[in-house]
Protein backbone atom coordinates (compact mmCIF):
# COMPACT_ATOMS: atom_id res chain seq x y z
CA UNK A 1 0.00 0.00 0.00
CA UNK A 2 1.19 3.39 -1.01
CA UNK A 3 0.51 7.43 0.79
CA UNK A 4 -1.50 8.14 -1.75
CA UNK A 5 -4.12 5.46 -1.61
CA UNK A 6 -4.48 6.33 2.24
CA UNK A 7 -4.14 9.74 2.17
CA UNK A 8 -6.69 12.38 2.73
CA UNK A 9 -7.42 14.19 -0.39
CA UNK A 10 -9.00 17.42 1.52
CA UNK A 11 -6.53 19.85 3.02
CA UNK A 12 -5.85 23.58 3.60
CA UNK A 13 -3.46 25.65 1.32
CA UNK A 14 -2.34 29.04 2.18
CA UNK A 15 -0.22 31.92 0.35
CA UNK A 16 3.20 32.42 2.60
CA UNK A 17 2.68 36.49 2.47
CA UNK A 18 -1.04 35.51 3.97
CA UNK A 19 -1.40 36.86 7.77
CA UNK A 20 -1.89 34.32 10.53
CA UNK A 21 -4.81 35.82 12.09
CA UNK A 22 -6.32 35.20 8.63
CA UNK A 23 -6.71 31.60 10.26
CA UNK A 24 -7.74 32.22 13.64
CA UNK A 25 -11.13 30.72 12.70
CA UNK A 26 -9.86 27.28 11.82
CA UNK A 27 -10.38 24.49 14.68
CA UNK A 28 -7.37 24.35 16.45
CA UNK A 29 -7.93 20.48 17.34
CA UNK A 30 -5.28 18.31 15.85
CA UNK A 31 -8.32 16.55 13.32
CA UNK A 32 -7.81 19.81 11.63
CA UNK A 33 -4.78 18.67 10.53
CA UNK A 34 -2.16 21.37 9.45
CA UNK A 35 -2.27 24.21 6.90
CA UNK A 36 -0.01 23.77 3.99
CA UNK A 37 1.90 26.62 2.75
CA UNK A 38 2.51 27.01 -0.52
CA UNK A 39 4.63 29.18 -3.22
CA UNK A 40 4.18 28.82 -7.08
CA UNK A 41 2.40 25.09 -6.54
CA UNK A 42 5.36 23.88 -4.37
CA UNK A 43 4.81 23.26 -0.51
CA UNK A 44 7.48 25.69 1.43
CA UNK A 45 6.32 25.04 5.09
CA UNK A 46 3.70 23.41 7.13
CA UNK A 47 1.67 25.36 10.56
CA UNK A 48 -0.20 22.21 12.81
CA UNK A 49 -3.35 23.99 14.21
CA UNK A 50 -1.55 24.29 17.46
CA UNK A 51 1.35 25.97 15.89
CA UNK A 52 -1.01 27.87 13.91
CA UNK A 53 -2.62 28.86 17.32
CA UNK A 54 0.91 29.93 19.16
CA UNK A 55 1.64 32.62 15.74
CA UNK A 56 -1.75 34.06 15.69
CA UNK A 57 -0.94 34.63 19.79
CA UNK A 58 2.33 35.78 19.36
CA UNK A 59 1.75 38.14 16.29
CA UNK A 60 -0.87 39.75 18.44
CA UNK A 61 1.64 40.66 21.10
CA UNK A 62 4.47 41.81 18.36
CA UNK A 63 4.80 42.74 14.86
CA UNK A 64 1.97 43.61 12.74
CA UNK A 65 3.79 42.64 9.63
CA UNK A 66 4.03 39.08 10.48
CA UNK A 67 3.06 36.11 7.82
CA UNK A 68 3.33 33.10 7.24
CA UNK A 69 6.50 32.83 5.89
CA UNK A 70 8.06 33.96 9.27
CA UNK A 71 6.29 31.50 11.26
CA UNK A 72 6.44 27.93 9.24
CA UNK A 73 8.78 25.67 10.49
CA UNK A 74 12.44 25.55 7.97
CA UNK A 75 12.21 21.74 8.40
CA UNK A 76 10.11 20.41 5.95
CA UNK A 77 8.95 17.07 6.21
CA UNK A 78 6.86 15.13 3.34
CA UNK A 79 6.40 11.93 0.89
CA UNK A 80 4.91 11.27 -2.39
CA UNK A 81 2.13 9.29 -3.59
CA UNK A 82 4.24 6.39 -4.60
CA UNK A 83 5.80 6.33 -1.19
CA UNK A 84 5.45 3.04 0.80
CA UNK A 85 2.75 3.50 3.53
CA UNK A 86 5.43 1.60 6.25
CA UNK A 87 7.99 4.10 5.05
CA UNK A 88 5.42 6.77 5.58
CA UNK A 89 4.85 6.08 9.03
CA UNK A 90 8.76 5.21 10.19
CA UNK A 91 8.76 8.75 8.84
CA UNK A 92 6.26 10.28 11.13
CA UNK A 93 7.35 8.65 14.57
CA UNK A 94 10.60 9.18 13.49
CA UNK A 95 9.65 12.84 13.61
CA UNK A 96 6.95 12.85 16.46
CA UNK A 97 4.44 13.69 13.99
CA UNK A 98 0.76 13.18 13.24
CA UNK A 99 0.43 14.28 9.31
CA UNK A 100 2.43 14.19 6.46
CA UNK A 101 1.98 16.19 3.51
CA UNK A 102 1.94 13.83 0.45
CA UNK A 103 3.28 15.66 -3.02
CA UNK A 104 2.45 14.29 -6.22
CA UNK A 105 4.71 14.13 -9.48
CA UNK A 106 5.08 17.81 -9.78
CA UNK A 107 6.02 18.28 -5.90
CA UNK A 108 2.72 19.65 -5.91
CA UNK A 109 0.47 18.68 -2.55
CA UNK A 110 -2.38 16.31 -3.08
CA UNK A 111 -3.28 14.90 -0.01
CA UNK A 112 -2.43 14.47 3.81
CA UNK A 113 -1.38 11.21 5.77
CA UNK A 114 -2.57 10.82 9.33
CA UNK A 115 -1.09 8.46 11.48
CA UNK A 116 -4.46 7.80 12.78
CA UNK A 117 -6.18 7.02 9.35
CA UNK A 118 -3.16 4.19 9.50
CA UNK A 119 -4.99 0.49 9.69
CA UNK A 120 -3.29 -1.20 12.77
CA UNK A 121 -0.94 -3.24 11.08
CA UNK A 122 -1.44 -2.35 7.36
CA UNK A 123 2.38 -0.31 7.59
CA UNK A 124 3.78 -3.40 7.78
Amino acid sequence: MTAGELMRRRFEVAHPEMRPEQFASRSTTPEAGPLLVCENGHLIGVLGPRDLAAAIAARALHSRRTRLRDVVSPNLLYCFETTDLGEAVSLMREHGVEWIPVLGRDRGPVGLLALADVPEGAEA
